[in-house]
Order: C-alpha cells, then structure tokens, then sequence
C-alpha cells in the first residue's frame, strides 16, 4: 500500500456519499491483502462531532467502499479519511477535504 490519496471533494447536503478506493499491493511487501482487515470512514467538521460513515471491505477486487445515507452532512467543510487496518496496523488510503453545499 502506497502513501494516501489526498482529495477535494464537493458533496450536497441531501445526496448519498460512496467512494470506492481501489488498494494496489507490492508483493514483496509484508501486506499484499486486504484479507482480515478492518476499515473505517471518518468526517470531521470544522466544528463539532466527528461522523463515523461506513466502511466495507471487497477482499476480491482489492477494495474498500467508504458510504453515508443521504442527509448524512450538513453544509459546511469537513476533514475526511478512509483508514484500512490489517494485523493491527492502520493504514490511511484516503485524506483530504469535504465541502458539502446546501441542496436546492
């Protein structure tokens, strides 16, 4: 697993939010799976609580999808991360910035 990919989102306030993140391994590496971990979706805003969304895995395809219902943010700018942890070793995949817009 690489460093994390840094992204800039734009999410509206009444949309669902899915990210998929696809995990490429090094085979000489100690991980060369996703087999056995655990992932997690955080987004925290500039002010307030942290919003823990969902994480699943697909071992198959190498990838985590990161989810929250609809309506899950309100308006404002939020810090992400998608964190994926094997043999008790956390990895960040994804970090960035949220900006969630009002719906019309």
């Amino acid at each position: 697993m690489s460093l994390p990919t840094i992204v800039n989102i734009t999410q509206f306030t009444g949309d669902e939010f899915t990210m998929d993140v696809t995990v490429s391994f090094d085979p000489s590496q100690e991980v060369t799976s996703l087999a056995g971990g655990t992932a997690t979706f955080k987004a925290k805003p500039k002010t307030g609580a942290t919003f823990t969304g969902s994480a699943t895995i697909d071992v198959p395809n190498n990838r985590v999808r990161a989810s929250a219902a609809p309506g899950s943010f309100v308006k404002g700018v939020y810090d992400i991360e998608v964190v994926v942890t094997i043999g008790g070793k956390p990895k960040t995949l994804v970090a960035g910035t949220m900006n969630v817009k009002q719906s019309l």
